[in-house]
This record gives C-alpha cells, sequence and structure tokens, in this order.
C-alpha cells in the first residue's frame, strides 16, 4: 500500500511538471509598436495605419501604470474601422486589468458607435462585434478586423511574442 502511495505522489508530481513546462512562455522586450507594424504588415490589406494621439489613449486608458508601452492603430480610411491596441503590462496582475479595460473598451465602443458606424460604413459593423481581446504573457492585443484576417494577425503576433 505504500508504494502504491509512493507511486500516486510520483505520478501527480510528474504531472504537475509536465503541466509547468507546457505553458507557452512569452518574451517581456518586444516593443508595442514593432508588434502593431507587423500585425498591419499581416493584414495586407493595402491600407495605411497610423497611431492614435496620446488624447484618445488618456481618454479611454486612463489606468497607465498598468502598462509601459502600448501603440493604438486604425486605419486612416474613413471608411475603415480596422483597429488594433497592443499594451505591455508592468506584471501579470496589471495585464490582468488591462484585459479587462480593453474588453470594457470593446464593448463601449460597441454601445456608443454602433449608431454612428451603421449611418456611414454598415458593412464594418461585423468587425466591432467580432472584436477580440488576447492575453500574451504581458502583452495584450485588441483587434476590430475582418473576421477571416482577425485570426491570421493574432496568431502572427502570438508567434511573435512566444520565446
Amino acid at each position: 500500500m505504500k508504494k502504491l502511495r509512493a507511486l500516486m505522489i510520483l505520478f501527480a508530481c510528474a504531472c504537475a511538471c509536465l503541466a509547468s513546462c507546457a505553458r507557452t512562455k512569452y518574451t517581456d522586450v518586444t516593443p508595442c509598436k514593432d508588434v502593431s507594424a507587423l500585425a498591419a504588415q499581416e493584414l495586407g490589406d493595402g491600407l495605411e495605419y497610423t497611431e492614435f494621439d496620446a488624447s484618445h489613449r488618456e481618454f479611454y486608458f486612463t489606468d497607465s501604470e498598468l502598462y509601459d508601452d502600448c501603440s493604438l492603430i486604425y486605419s486612416t480610411d474613413t471608411n475603415n474601422i480596422n483597429e488594433i491596441g497592443v499594451f505591455h503590462a508592468t506584471d501579470e496582475k496589471a495585464a490582468k486589468h488591462l484585459e479587462a479595460k480593453c474588453l470594457d473598451y470593446i464593448e463601449e465602443m460597441r454601445e456608443g458607435e454602433r449608431a454612428f458606424i451603421a449611418s456611414y460604413a454598415p458593412e464594418e459593423l461585423p468587425k466591432l462585434d467580432g472584436a477580440k481581446v488576447h492575453r500574451f504573457g504581458n502583452y495584450v492585443v485588441y483587434t476590430v478586423l475582418p473576421k477571416d484576417r482577425s485570426y491570421d494577425v493574432i496568431d502572427k503576433i502570438e508567434n511573435s511574442l512566444m520565446k
């Protein structure tokens, strides 16, 4: 009975070790501008992207102590609502808070901008409805993109951030 118990403990420890080894490790040194530029390049849609000004970031993402770097870009084509946000959080706890902030931002866009977008570019609404937020280690990324391109962009971002 003691041998069986010892084997069970050993097996449980091995499983715990394997599970912790299976976690994906992400870098902590890639500038957010590089990540957002990579995302825009991966889209390959021929659109020009530019950074939101500081007032946009300060209005929607006021908790600047949660992140030490960010890049928020959008399509300069006024009939296109493509948007990509990349934040580097100061630590894991801050990343979780940023993830929630990005989800709130997306929800606020859905509620507050829906009628406006529908009035000038209703074909863009599926992008808003399909907006995503992802966390890769201390990086938090949100995307407002066409559904068929969103997954490719997120995969490219995740692969670029893996150690």
